[in-house]
């Protein structure tokens, strides 16, 4: 629940004491930074380090869905979304990568997302008096269910590689465009907490124009058939929030030609706090049902758009001929301003060239 004071609202979709806080859906099926290893792999490989050669097109498509039921407050304290709130998040996921030469590679991603937040509906009224008539009741019913489908964030990538053996090193840009945000509007006519029609309101996207720089670490044992991958990186994140520290390490292992098992971590902290963009509403309680939930189980925090996370991710690849099946699942264990999302992936990988 949140009062926006300016043209932009925090993104995430959360629900937080009498109102609506929505759980930020980013998706860890991400234009597969995960391959069999080089061994097993020819110009096709859609490893991260390993730019595509000239006239080679690599296209991924993935599906899957993010669910949550908890969140990690701005000051890292973890509780359950308020009213029995539950979040669950589907996206359609289509990514593209193009090897130029000369060691330089492009690449677009795309997102179609569905998501729904479903929560108890409160009756708020003034010392238990009921509002005294059936459009005073309606007028006084607090509703934070909401759903919404459409296209997110689009991503525009600029890779170059370095260095291909011993140690595979690449250089990368990834732009963020933020085509799934809709502006923000007061949670509440008036802007406090009390009887009335709550005006709160979803996101596809998080409403941010980002620009990433990594570094793009690899390495093959070849004996053992072992991947190792690093990557590190900046993200400025302009108009306001802090700017991230991004860190991924990826340990895969091979099982004949065709199977490929994985391990991951992904991190994003935030460095520095950005700009309030207004305030949001912050259940002291979560447990409270809706029946004995007041405006006194609230406090108000600043919003900020700022957000921190720590996931670890494992899976599977199985490639039958040049296409790549990836299976995949994560989970955040760690965030500030941030869900504690569990993420199912499916994807197919395919090459042409």
């Amino acid at each position: 629940m949140k009062s926006a004071t300016r043209s932009r609202r925090k993104t995430t979709y959360r629900l937080a004491s009498s109102a609506a806080r929505r759980p930020q859906t980013r998706a860890f099926a991400m234009s597969s930074s995960l391959v069999l290893l080089a061994s097993l792999c020819t110009a096709d490989a859609h490893a991260s380090p390993w730019v595509l050669e000239k006239g080679v097109v690599g296209v991924g498509v993935h599906a899957g869905a993010s669910f949550a039921t908890s969140e990690f407050l701005p000051d890292g304290r973890a509780q359950s979304f308020p009213l029995n709130g539950k979040f669950d998040g589907y996206f359609l996921q289509v990514d593209a990568r193009f090897g130029v030469g000369n060691g330089l590679e492009l690449s677009f991603k795309g997102l179609l997302k569905g998501i729904s937040y479903q929560a108890d509906s409160v009756l708020l009224v003034n010392n238990a008096m009921p509002p005294g008539s059936p459009q005073g009741y309606r007028d006084a019913l607090l509703e934070f269910s909401r759903r919404a489908l459409g296209l997110s964030d689009v991503y525009l990538g600029l890779s170059h590689q370095h260095a291909k053996a011993p140690f595979r090193l690449a250089s990368r840009l990834e732009l963020k465009l933020p085509t799934g945000y809709v502006a923000p509007r007061e949670t509440f006519k008036g802007g406090a907490p009390g009887p009335g029609l709550v005006a709160d309101d979803v996101t596809l996207g998080d409403g941010q124009l980002d620009l990433d720089y990594k570094l793009q670490f690899g390495f093959v044992i070849p004996r053992s058939s072992t991947l190792f991958q690093l990557d590190v990186g900046y993200r400025a994140r302009f108009n306001g929030p802090g700017h991230q520290f991004l860190g991924a390490f990826k340990l895969g292992q091979a099982v004949g030609k065709h199977l490929f098992f994985f391990l991951e971590t992904d991190a994003a902290i935030n460095l520095f706090e950005g700009e309030p963009i207004g305030v949001t509403y912050v259940a002291k309680d979560p447990s409270v049902p809706a029946a004995q939930f007041t405006a006194d189980n609230i406090e108000t925090q600043p919003l900020r758009l700022d957000r921190s996370y720590f996931a670890i991710g494992a899976g599977a690849i199985v490639r039958i001929d040049r296409r790549e099946w990836v299976l995949r699942v994560s989970q955040v264990l760690w965030g500030r301003n941030y869900s504690k999302l569990t993420t199912v992936s499916l994807g197919v990988l395919l090459s042409f060239g």
